[in-house]
């Protein structure tokens, strides 16, 4: 009998968003023949937990609602790592990873192996708080194995925090690419420009990302004037939620472009409106990596990103799309007006897209990185 590892993947939240949609996605591609593939996360059950249990794998919560409750719930995860004798407790940001490196510690296991992912690179070193980075930087210390999801994210761990190199494992982000394209259901589009009030002939520009300050949509805005002088048929659609709507619509007013410009809010249509865009943007002064626009790129579209972060390494510049540089409104609007007005372009480039998504940024490839990091530390 073939006595497989027991695996933990535990994440702090299950209301889905990037990471978490990941981890549901690998609760389906993980191997479960060699690996016994458990999830958990810290705070109450959510979405995820539920999908993930519907794929028929465990998925279990320590119940946090508050601080109060932390104690008491890492108690509750290192009780689970002893009943379940986890082999790899393999944690997902901040908060999990922080709760995870103590239970383990308290769980009484000690041949419980340690791998956590960073899903970030400077954002905490740049944006604070200071206490925050220093967490991040001692859960990332305390590791077998950290992966690190872009080579930006690489270099701050080993730069800025100081984790040995022979410790890190590049681990990219992916995608799962056949349920993404089966979620477009408005091949040519035009029921979806319908919904959003655009007429056949207009040329969209579309964004898709929380509304943070990181994410750079100011800039976007503060291109649009000019581009639409340029490009007259231009609409702008931002699909994301988050506490930078009411200011960004508000600059939309001052800037005098609230007429082409919607801010969608939460959607759950987004292949569906990714697909209608002729060129998607992501403008951000920070981004670790950037799922939003590998999406875009499995949908064959353009796209224009700022150079920082892990951007480079999903955009092959003047290949699958253009990078600028961060916070530069010029930058963008020549850029933005360069595709717009050349669709052979913007065509090549969806395509190449595609083919670079295919290649390197899939949920199996990314199951199989995080299976060779389990099989590294037990072996």
């Amino acid at each position: 009998m073939i006595v497989r590892p027991s695996v933990l993947h535990f994440t702090t939240t299950g209301a889905i968003a990037g990471t978490e949609q990941a981890v549901l996605d690998l609760s389906e591609a993980h191997n479960r023949y060699r690996f016994q593939v458990s999830f958990g996360t810290l705070f109450t059950p959510g979405e995820m937990n539920a999908k993930i249990q519907q794929n028929g794998a465990p998925c279990y919560s320590v119940g946090v609602r508050s601080a109060l409750d932390v104690p008491g719930a890492t108690v509750r995860l290192a009780l689970l790592l002893r009943r379940l004798k986890i082999d790899v407790l393999h944690t997902h940001l901040l908060h999990a990873g922080l709760v995870g490196l103590i239970a383990a510690h308290m769980s009484g296991r000690k041949s419980i192996k340690l791998v956590h992912t960073r899903h970030h690179s400077d954002e905490l070193h740049r944006f604070g708080p200071p206490i925050r980075a220093k967490i991040d930087a001692y859960v990332a210390n305390n590791q077998d194995i950290v992966c690190a999801n872009s080579v930006a994210a690489r270099a701050v761990l080993v730069d800025l925090e100081g984790v040995p190199l022979h410790r890190i494992r590049l681990t990219y982000p992916g995608v799962h690419l056949t349920r993404l394209r089966s979620r477009v259901t408005d091949a040519d589009g035009r029921t979806t420009r319908k919904m959003l009030n655009c007429a056949d002939g207009d040329l969209l520009i579309g964004s898709v990302a929380h509304l943070l300050p990181k994410k750079g949509h100011e800039f976007l805005l503060r291109a649009i004037p000019a581009i639409r002088k340029r490009v007259p048929s231009v609409k702008l659609i931002i699909a994301g939620k988050g506490p930078e709507r009411e200011r960004l619509e508000s600059r939309a007013k001052e800037l005098n472009i609230a007429d082409v410009v919607q801010f969608l809010g939460y959607r759950d249509d987004v292949p569906n409106i990714v697909n209608t865009f002729d060129l998607m943007v992501q403008p951000s002064i920070e981004e670790a990596f950037g799922l939003s626009m590998v999406e875009g790129m499995a949908l064959g579209k353009a796209i224009i990103g700022s150079n920082v972060g892990g951007i480079p390494e999903v955009i092959a510049d003047r290949m699958t799309g253009i990078l600028v540089p961060p916070e530069n409104v010029d930058a963008l609007e020549n850029s933005i007006v360069d595709l717009l007005l050349n669709s052979e372009k913007r065509a090549a480039y969806g395509e190449a897209g595609k083919l670079r998504a295919e290649s390197l940024f899939t949920i199996p490839r990314l199951a199989a990185d995080y299976e060779s990091a389990w099989s590294e530390v037990l072996a």
